[in-house]
């Protein structure tokens, strides 16, 4: 899919089971998830996880992703997903309190150790911009 000059690329994508239901944006065909709690699964992100693996891709015919269910993960590539307000090219992202969205990073300096939380969060850089909300082009996993 070809929009606004942006090619949506899944350079590497894996295999793995969903634990808990995952839901996406409206239109959205991405949601950040992290790792679950065994081998091989992913549960999905909030504002608070430390470490986002990658994007899982909205299955077809599907509008969400049930417990159980195997679903694709994409960890590097070039994707569209929804931003929760203004973002700018080559902003830092994280996962926004509304968790099917993405939000500027903007990391906490007051000690070290919440700057390392807060850096753990970042899930990608901005490849487009908006104004207040919408979707944006986000490359992942080339940091």
């Amino acid at each position: 899919m070809v929009e606004n000059g942006y090619k949506i690329t899944e350079d590497q994508i894996v295999t793995r089971v969903a634990e808990g239901a995952i839901a996406f944006a409206t239109g959205a065909q991405y949601a950040p998830v992290i790792e679950g709690t065994s081998t091989s699964q992913i549960k999905a992100a909030t504002d608070s996880a430390a470490t986002v693996v990658g994007f899982v891709k909205k299955p077809t015919g599907k509008d969400s992703i049930e417990d159980g269910d195997a679903c694709d993960v994409v960890l590097s590539g070039l994707i569209k997903v929804p931003a929760a307000a203004a973002v700018t090219i080559n902003s830092f992202l994280e996962v926004d309190a509304t968790v099917t969205k993405v939000a500027a990073f903007d990391p906490d300096t007051t000690t070290a150790i919440t700057l390392l939380a807060d850096l753990r969060k970042n899930v990608g850089v901005a490849k487009s911009s908006v104004g207040a909300a919408g979707d944006i082009w986000i490359q992942v996993g080339r940091r």
